[in-house]
């Protein structure tokens, strides 16, 4: 990552051969921004692909993510760790 910016909050989600990691940064002009990078291995190889969602879109973002979140779910696809699908959406 860039160090154009400084971090102010990381997490890390495990999934099956996948990391990703969600990380709140600032610039130095106070914009905020959210990274979401995907950390997973290919071949021998770790590839590793982030996208920023600054603070002005992270509201749509979010909306935009729930409303595919619940498509998923009326389609019969899991998305918890467990393979069990929720029985009421966020």
């Amino acid at each position: 990552m860039n160090r154009d910016h400084k971090e102010l909050a990381s997490r890390r989600v495990y999934a099956g051969r996948r990391t990703y990691y969600l990380n709140l940064c600032q610039n130095a002009d106070g914009t905020h921004f959210v990274v979401i990078s995907e950390e997973r291995v290919v071949g021998k190889d770790l590839r590793r692909d982030s996208v920023r969602i600054y603070q002005e879109h992270l509201d749509a973002f979010c909306q935009g993510l729930e409303q595919i979140r619940r498509v998923m779910i009326e389609n019969g696809a899991s998305t918890s760790a467990d393979g069990a699908t929720p029985g009421a959406a966020l």
